[in-house]
């Protein structure tokens, strides 16, 4: 948001939404004429343009446009799709079912509550595994900085049918 003052012709402030989808300007015509333009796009929306005799005036209405355009058209929604915490494998290993090795850490997470902690018994390569496979939900080490540590893996609904 600019406060700098308006004072050569054509000069302006552009205020867009989040999904640029409004575009509101704010433009110095000449001495006392400041014009707002609201756009959608390439289309002028008239009801919201107009001609003010003060830059304090024109720059309230248009703050305000900004604001009421920025609360209809909020960003993109996120979709709720989520995201696998390992991606499958072009080989097609993630439509596999378990190795003996796997199924023995599915057994232990079954039998102490539901969660394996990663040791040599389930090693980082077979809890990523058994995610890739939608068996297990991975839980990573806190205080890592911006490296993911596996410390955990608890099972998922079809890995605990998978148990059964």
């Amino acid at each position: 948001m600019s406060t700098t003052v308006l004072s050569t012709p054509g000069q302006q402030v552009v205020y867009t939404t989040p999904n640029g989808r409004i575009t509101i300007t704010l433009q110095y015509v000449r001495e006392n004429a400041y014009t707002v333009t609201t756009m959608q796009g390439t289309l002028r929306i008239t009801e919201n343009c107009g001609s003010y005799d003060s830059e304090t005036t024109a720059r309230l209405i248009a703050r305000g446009y900004a604001e009421m355009y920025r609360n209809e058209n909020p960003a993109e929604p996120t979709t709720t799709v989520r995201r696998r915490q390992v991606p499958p494998t072009m080989a097609g290993a993630h439509l596999t079912n378990p190795s003996d090795a796997g199924n023995r850490v599915l057994r232990a997470a079954a039998n102490n509550g539901g969660t394996v902690n990663r040791s040599a018994a389930a090693t980082v390569v077979q809890l990523k595994s058994l995610a890739r496979k939608g068996l297990v939900t991975l839980n990573y080490a806190s205080g890592t900085g911006l490296r993911k540590v596996v410390a955990s893996a608890t099972l998922t609904e079809r890995g605990r049918k998978a148990v059964a």
